[in-house]
C-alpha cells in the first residue's frame, strides 16, 4: 500500500543516520513516480532544508520545480552547484533554461545565460543535439559570438540530419541546410509542421519561393486541428 509505505519512509527519516538524505530522496522519487509532484517537492524542500550542500537534492528538487513549470525556481536551486561535481545538473539546467524561454518570465533568460552558459559550455554531459539548444537559446539572447562557436560545434560533432540542417540554417549556409532537412523529413515516419516549417524558412533563405509556399502550406496542414467551440 502507497500509503504505508511513505509512512516507512517517514519513520525511517525521523531516525535520521548516514541514509537519511537517501531516504528522502526515496521518498521523493516514489512521490514523483504516482504523479504527486506537488509532495515530492514538499519532501524535497524539507530535504534541502536539512542537507543545504547536497548537490544530489538540489538536482532533484530542481528536476521537479521543473516538472511544475517552474523553471526560474530550478535555476535557482542549481545556482550552487558545480557541473564538475555534479555532471547530471547540466541537462536539468539546459531543460530549465528551454522551458523559461517559453514562460512568462522569459525576461530573466539572459541573466541566466550569463550564470549558466559558460558552465554548459564546458559541460561533457551534454550532447550535439543539447549545444543545438543551447546555440539557440544564445542566438535568442542577442549573443551571436557564442550561438556561432556552438553551431559549428554541432556541426562537427552531429551526425544527425536534423541538428545538422538547423545549424547550419542558422549560420547562413542555407544549401547546406535544405540538403540536410530534406534527408532529415525522408528519414522521418511522420514529420511535424515543424520540420516543414524550418524548411519553408530554408528555401525563402535561398529566396526558392514556390518551394517556401509549398512547404509553409504542408507545415499549416499538419498543425493540429482544434474542435470548434460549441
Amino acid at each position: 500500500d502507497l500509503d504505508d509505505l511513505v509512512d516507512s519512509y517517514r519513520v525511517l527519516i525521523s531516525i535520521g543516520g548516514p541514509r537519511e538524505v537517501g531516504f528522502r530522496l526515496s521518498l521523493a522519487e516514489l512521490q514523483r513516480s504516482v504523479g504527486e509532484v506537488a509532495a515530492a517537492v514538499k519532501t524535497l524542500e524539507e530535504a534541502l532544508k536539512a542537507f543545504p550542500k547536497n548537490g544530489f537534492v538540489r538536482i532533484g528538487l530542481a528536476e521537479a520545480y521543473a516538472v511544475q513549470k517552474r523553471p526560474a525556481n530550478a535555476l535557482q536551486t542549481l545556482r550552487s552547484l558545480s557541473f564538475d561535481d555534479h555532471p547530471a545538473a547540466a541537462n536539468v539546467t539546459l531543460f530549465a533554461l528551454g522551458s523559461l524561454k517559453a514562460s512568462p518570465n522569459s525576461r530573466s533568460l539572459g541573466s541566466y545565460l550569463g550564470t549558466f552558459g559558460s558552465r554548459l559550455e564546458a559541460s561533457s554531459e551534454l550532447q550535439p543535439s543539447d549545444h543545438l539548444l543551447l546555440a539557440e537559446l544564445f542566438q535568442g539572447n542577442g549573443d551571436r559570438t557564442r550561438a556561432t562557436r556552438l553551431f559549428r560545434r554541432v556541426i562537427s560533432r552531429s551526425k544527425r540530419p536534423g541538428d545538422l540542417a538547423r545549424a547550419h540554417f542558422f549560420l547562413g549556409n542555407a544549401t547546406s541546410a535544405r540538403r540536410y532537412q530534406q534527408e532529415h523529413i525522408r528519414k522521418l515516419p511522420r514529420p511535424s509542421s515543424e520540420d516543414y516549417r524550418l524548411l519553408g524558412d530554408i528555401h525563402a533563405q535561398l529566396a526558392d519561393e514556390e518551394s517556401a509556399q509549398r512547404a509553409y502550406r504542408t507545415a499549416l496542414a499538419l498543425l493540429p486541428r482544434q474542435s470548434p467551440r460549441r
